[in-house]
């Protein structure tokens, strides 16, 4: 990558970051890269990632959009090229009594419209439903933070005190930054 053009280079995913993005959070990592020369970590992460003041007290990111279309998701795992991009009620259920002994709101950092159609845009609408009827029987009050750009959501989210990981390379890289920051993780399994 050292010499390439930036807006040429390519994430695993496809996305040309500095192409579309120019002035995102993924752009000045791989310019952070490009300068120094060493790989880019969760340090040039944290560098170019702000920090949200105050720090929201627990947050819980769902991989929404494109991955829904698989189905009820909520019920049946959701894998796309093996991984797993979204948890069932059983994998919350693992994490349930860290969760339910949250005493503040959960905000829920996703986007249903994510890469998404119509249908995985219902299933994805579903999900959050079902996820936000599962926290309130855990007597845990959801707030959904309602569609923002992916850079306010990963700035959001990974300012963090308490954070619930989603499925997905994008909430991994949250929960990361997360503990860096000296927040807590809780991951479903």
């Amino acid at each position: 990558m050292k010499g390439e053009p930036e807006e040429k280079y390519q994430l695993k995913n496809g996305i040309r970051p500095c192409r579309l993005f120019n002035n995102s959070i993924a752009c000045s990592y791989i310019r952070s890269y490009r300068e120094n020369g060493q790989h880019p970590n969760i340090d040039v992460l944290n560098e170019v990632t702000p920090m949200v003041e105050p720090r929201p007290e627990a947050v819980m990111h769902l991989r929404l959009g494109d991955v829904a279309r698989f189905g009820d998701c909520w019920v049946h795992p959701c894998r796309k090229g093996g991984r797993l991009y979204q948890f069932t009620k059983d994998d919350y259920d693992t994490v349930r009594d860290e969760v339910k002994n949250l005493t503040t709101t959960i905000t829920i950092v996703a986007n249903p419209g994510h890469k998404a159609g119509d249908v995985a845009r219902q299933y994805s609408a579903n999900y959050l439903e079902n996820v936000m009827g599962y926290l309130r029987s855990l007597g845990v009050c959801p707030e959904y933070r309602g569609i923002r750009n992916a850079d306010d959501d990963f700035a959001f989210a990974t300012s963090a005190k308490v954070f619930v990981q989603g499925g997905g390379g994008y909430s991994r890289f949250m929960a990361k930054l997360v503990m860096k920051r000296g927040g807590r993780v809780h991951i479903p399994k």
